[in-house]
């Protein structure tokens, strides 16, 4: 897109105007930019014009981030730094418009000055391994796409490119004898006079084709000098002329506008002859990644399956010869992660401009991004670590973010993209809805948060149309609760209440409803919206709000329990107290033994803290392995413990290590009182919330090892999951234990159960109910919060009453979030005692 044009004539000292946007006159009218270039002060000028889509225009879209295009790893954040403070949010590059000044961000700017113009050109000439190393022009003209090849002529493609058999378009054209194409090619200024790998020019395919009009168009051009008359024929500006560029080609400033040219953004984009794909200025890393790219997708091998390659780690070159995938070094890795969480590929918009584009190309600073290679190296990376059973790539992952593949957001518009071409046909089909949309890209990001719902609208018009258009005279809060009533009436059923992040979490959008998922957060823990707590109870119809109350969702739901204690939230994925806290125990301690449904009490704590779901596929209950896996890794955690309590005792001698804290403990546990309590006593004493060892005085080493005593020495042997402290001591003198700090590495025949627990337990906390039911709920729920079933939402749940002095229909509450309570998901609670439904009010 630069432009080479001096506008020297152009130099004024005395200041432009500011550029004034026309209305655009009709529906599907745009405007279109073109760069002429710079002037001698440095000044980028451009002109702007009004189109209309009808009216089929040749012009390219742009795709692209608004802000710092960087990544802010830790390896490039003195560049993301340093671009942050030359080109702050609030920055603006002048430039010149239509002989106006017009005031752009940089990364605009960035755009306009940095592209080639011929980047299209040497795109189309690029020869397909795949296709006899054809180029877009053979192609266009074997399949008879005449206004394609008028495209790309006047777009300055080469003309006389050879296939893998040396043959040009022309040669094509006349072996087809296809008229039209070769006197157009002709006119352009095609070579007759180039033979293939037989010495055959396109004059001995038309003969061979015997096409009598092909023949003697030809036979006419060689006795003539078809170069002279060149000059004189004038082509229509290609598409890499004129192109349209959101922040600049719409009024910002114009609500309605805005409104309106959302709404035909996939006709903008469908129309566009490609789009321009720009990731940003490059960094150091960027050639690397791009190589790379190059390298793994030329591969022999199957990088997904059959090898032992672990994306991101640094492995022998065996293991890759191995597998006939090029090596790929630790460096190349760290690369590729830097490209691939580039800012561009987490916005929003970049779905629909990927998806509802036939062609793209991409650019990174000066290099060109082989557009189809880099989805497609993304998706087998991508598959790769599902059929490792984990993310290899958490050490690129900010510990604010979701632990998912750094890959997932390629792998989904390039999914959808390919459902939206193929139908039922396409690899992974899904039906295109908003409720299907919204999941598979939670995790992108928008400067404006109603853009995660506008920025859909243009992909659900494929599927029909939509009840709604884009309205910015509506607040992100409104239109979140507008899209959630949607998708949930769509459905039929509440379970989307079961994606509302916990407020402790977040609160970008301070005035959005309890009952309103936040699509601005980039990231969704569902945790049990596939259970039925609420049995068969019916599911009320959603009563219709008045006008005005949007914010308000009325439902119908049975009251189970109220919350007696809560653990502790964790705060990482990397945190300990993810896969082992003392007050686990405390709180498995005022479990009834057996439990209510019959299970023992530490098989009801593995349970819960993975809400009794299989990692892999969701599927419950979880399988009875999961239990060894706790066991053995609590035994280890318990070991890591003592290990980290030595070190302390080595500055405090008052500090207990284990093998005192084992002598204490067997000594108490062999005379009066504790040796004259049955196990009933044990389990009434250590059951009470005054007794059961939870007082900030009670949480050294030795008192962890008292209350896994107590919560296991009820149990027999064969349904024992927590590890007796002879196995502790056993397995603490087995090796040398490393604090947390120093290894945190757990078990690794575990890691699917380890990967179950952290996807459930994190960010969340445990909790006991006033009738001593075990449940795992959101962050920020307190003692005294209530629990709660609603027909047709799945899970249960923990909601707060609201004290409101006019109270119309039922009780107030707002919605904390929703919770796993360990014997009722499936309707126990409310089949067993008769309940029936109240009419509440969610707000």
């Amino acid at each position: 897109m630069a432009g080479t044009t001096n506008h020297s004539s152009s130099i004024r000292s005395e200041p432009r105007d500011l550029y004034a946007y026309e209305p655009l006159p009709t529906p599907t009218s745009i405007r279109l930019l073109k760069v002429d270039g710079k002037d001698q002060d440095g000044a980028v000028h451009v002109r702007l014009k009004i189109i209309d889509l009808k009216d089929a225009p040749w012009y390219h879209a742009v795709s692209y981030t608004w802000g710092n295009p960087h990544t802010e790893l830790p390896h490039v954040q003195e560049t993301h730094a340093a671009y942050s403070r030359a080109y702050p949010p609030e920055h603006r590059e002048s430039i010149v418009a239509n002989g106006k000044t017009l005031h752009v961000s940089r990364s605009a700017y960035d755009i306009l000055v940095s592209v080639p113009k011929e980047a299209w050109a040497k795109r189309c000439n690029q020869r397909s391994p795949g296709n006899h190393l054809r180029a877009s022009i053979h192609s266009a003209c074997m399949t008879n796409k005449k206004e394609f090849v008028e495209e790309l002529i006047s777009a300055g493609v080469d003309l006389d490119v050879q296939d893998a058999y040396g043959r040009t378009p022309l040669s094509y054209a006349a072996r087809l004898g296809k008229l039209d194409f070769v006197e157009l090619l002709l006119a352009a200024g095609a070579d007759l006079s180039i033979a293939d790998e037989n010495e055959n020019r396109p004059l001995d395919y038309a003969r061979e084709s015997g096409v009598e009009d092909v023949i003697k168009c030809l036979e006419e051009a060689e006795k003539r000098n078809e170069a002279d008359d060149r000059s004189s024929i004038s082509w229509p500006e290609g598409p890499q002329m004129w192109c349209w560029i959101d922040q600049i080609c719409i009024d910002q400033s114009n609500l309605d506008e805005r409104a309106s040219q959302v709404s035909i953004m996939d006709q903008i984009y469908e129309c566009a002859s490609y789009t321009l794909i720009w990731l940003g200025l490059d960094d150091p890393y960027t050639e690397v990644a791009v190589e790379t790219i190059r390298k793994l997708y030329s591969a022999q091998g199957d990088l997904i399956r059959d090898n032992e390659i672990a994306p991101y780690t640094n492995q022998p070159q065996e293991i890759y010869a191995a597998a006939n995938i090029p090596y790929v070094s630790l460096e190349e890795w760290t690369a590729l992660a830097t490209l691939f969480l580039r800012p561009y590929l987490r916005r929003l918009w970049v779905i629909q401009e990927n998806i509802l584009s036939y062609t793209c190309l991409g650019y990174c600073g000066r290099f060109e991004v082989p557009w189809r290679a880099f989805c497609t190296v993304a998706q087998q990376v991508y598959f790769r670590q599902l059929m490792l059973g984990r993310v290899t790539s958490t050490e690129f992952i900010d510990i604010h973010s979701p632990v998912v593949a750094i890959e997932s957001e390629i792998v989904h518009l390039t999914q959808w993209k390919d459902r939206l071409q193929k139908g039922d046909q396409a690899s992974m089909p899904k039906a295109l809805s908003l409720e299907n949309l919204l999941f598979e890209t939670w995790t992108f990001r928008a400067t404006d948060p109603r853009d995660k719902i506008f920025g859909l609208y243009g992909l659900l018009l494929k599927a029909g149309p939509m009840p709604w258009k884009p309205d910015y005279s509506k607040s992100a809060a409104q239109v979140y609760a507008d899209a959630t009533r949607e998708v949930m009436g769509n459905a039929g059923d509440l379970r989307m209440l079961s994606a509302v992040l916990d407020r402790s979490l977040h609160n970008n959008i301070p005035d959005l409803p309890s009952w309103v998922p936040d699509y601005s957060v980039p990231f969704c823990n569902m945790m049990c919206a596939n259970y039925q707590a609420a049995g068969t109870l019916p599911q009320q119809t959603m009563a219709t709000q008045p006008s005005g109350s949007w914010n308000v969702l009325s439902v119908s739901g049975v009251k189970i329990d109220t919350v007696l204690q809560t653990g502790n939230a964790t705060s990482g994925p990397k945190q300990m107290a993810m896969f082992f806290d003392a007050r686990w125990f405390e709180l498995a301690l005022l479990l009834p033994h057996p439990y209510h449904n019959g299970q023992t009490r530490t098989e009801v704590l593995w349970r819960t803290l993975c809400a009794d779901q299989k990692r892999s596929d969701g599927s419950f209950p979880a399988p009875a392995a999961y239990g060894d896996l706790f066991r053995r890794m609590l035994c280890q955690l318990a070991c890591v413990k003592a290990a980290e309590t030595a070190r302390a005792a080595e500055t405090d001698p008052n500090i207990v290590v284990l093998e005192a804290a084992l002598l204490h403990i067997r000594e108490v546990l062999s005379n009066p009182p504790i040796s004259t309590l049955s196990l009933q006593d044990v389990q009434r004493t250590f059951g009470d919330p005054d007794t059961n060892l939870s007082s900030p005085d009670l949480q050294t080493l030795t008192h962890l090892l008292y209350k896994l005593h107590f919560l296991g020495v009820v149990e027999e042997e064969e349904h024992r999951w927590t590890p007796t402290i002879d196995e502790i001591e056993k397995a603490y003198h087995s090796c040398n234990w490393q604090t947390w700090e120093e290894n945190s590495a757990l078990p690794g025949n575990g890691i699917e159960f380890h990967e179950a627990l952290r996807s459930k337990h994190g960010r969340r906390r445990l909790f006991v109910t006033g009738k001593r039911h075990l449940g795992l709920g959101p962050a920020s729920m307190v003692d005294g919060d209530e629990v709660w079933v609603i027909p047709g939402a799945g899970a249960a749940f923990i909601l707060r009453p609201v004290n409101q002095e006019k109270e119309e229909e039922g009780t107030s509450f707002r919605l904390v979030g929703e919770a796993y309570v360990h014997g009722i998901m499936n309707g126990e609670a409310v089949e067993q005692h008769n309940m029936d439904l109240s009419r509440i009010c969610l707000i």
